[in-house]
């Protein structure tokens, strides 16, 4: 038998298309996606790069305030009463003492190149009130109330003297003088008032728990520096703008 070879060609081609249709005829849905791959491991760290130009400078703050940390001081602080105590009954007077001198904010730097301001607060009249009163005077007058008085006449108020010793090396004596007699203006002598005399020492103690108080400011400085030199220290006002105090 002979077979043409156009006749197996037309046969080839016509099995291969008949093989293409069953296979596309055969193909089903397409499935759902498989799950992700592990991740793979992070590679090396690449070369660092080159340095950039550094950038322009910025523009310079302003100039703070000037700060106090070279200024230290003491909190308000009672007068200590509890050492001698005198009495001048001729002389309307009695005088209290401290039990202790011991100071240790005057130390040795403190009192050689700094400065020592002791500022102290009592009692003053006002309106037939008591107020406080604040001064760096060195024999500040403060006004008490003579107990068992009722009325707030000027007359029912006595007065008292704050002194302070000379100031040194862990050394502060501040001391009160109570005027114990009233003044006649009519005889130019002082009356003894009966609630202020030949009292015992507690009696006395017992007027100054609250007032007069005292309180310690020390500017610390330097002599070498020069800048002590720059203020006028006699002006309270003048010292708190040059160190920023605080009132």
């Amino acid at each position: 038998m002979k077979v043409r070879f156009s006749n197996l060609v037309q046969t080839g081609a016509g099995l291969a298309t008949l093989l293409l249709m069953l296979v596309i005829s055969c193909k089903g849905p397409e499935g759902p996606q498989g799950p992700a791959g592990p991740t793979g491991a992070t590679g090396a760290t690449g070369a660092a790069g080159a340095t950039g130009p550094a950038g322009a400078s910025g523009v310079a703050g302003a100039t703070g305030p000037t700060g106090n940390a070279n200024v230290v001081y003491t909190d308000w602080k009672a007068i200590d009463v509890n050492g001698t105590i005198n009495k001048y009954p001729s002389r309307t007077q009695v005088d209290l003492s401290p039990a202790s001198t011991d100071n240790t904010l005057l130390s040795t730097t403190a009192i050689n190149q700094g400065l020592v301001y002791v500022y102290y607060k009592f009692g003053q009249l006002q309106n037939g009130q008591l107020v406080e009163r604040i001064t760096q005077n060195e024999v500040p007058f403060g006004r008490l109330k003579i107990p068992g008085r009722t009325t707030n006449n000027a007359t029912d108020y006595t007065t008292y003297r704050i002194t302070t010793d000379y100031l040194g090396q862990n050394y502060f004596k501040p001391m009160i003088s109570l005027v114990t007699g009233s003044y006649s203006e009519s005889t130019g002598q002082f009356n003894l008032i009966s609630e202020l005399v030949n009292q015992t020492d507690a009696f006395y103690r017992g007027l100054f728990t609250t007032l007069p108080q005292y309180r310690i400011m020390v500017v610390a400085g330097s002599t070498k520096s020069g800048r002590l030199g720059a203020v006028d220290y006699s002006n309270y006002a003048a010292v708190k703008e040059a160190y920023n105090l605080p009132d």
